[in-house]
């Protein structure tokens, strides 16, 4: 996991999975908020579970994580990801 401190002193987490370059048909972007406040370990755990799934299913993108708040990017085949 990268960890990048901030000089605000937030954490700044991401993880970008490689692309095998193709045509990929279709993307997703959105924004969400934890339920509530996530532990290093539960946000290494989501970011583990999150490569392991989307790599699983031949989905690219980003996930990043600042400050309590999510911003995700998923490029894949339209059926995969809907």
């Amino acid at each position: 996991m990268n960890d990048l401190r901030l000089i605000t002193g937030g954490f700044f987490y991401s993880i970008f999975i490689p692309v095998t370059f193709k045509k990929m048909t279709y993307s997703i972007c959105y924004v969400s908020s934890e339920s509530g406040e996530l532990k290093e370990n539960q946000l290494e755990q989501v970011f583990s579970t999150t490569k392991i799934n989307n790599g699983n299913e031949d989905i690219t993108g980003i996930l990043l994580y600042y400050y309590g708040n999510f911003l995700q990017v998923l490029e894949g085949e339209k059926d995969t990801l809907l």
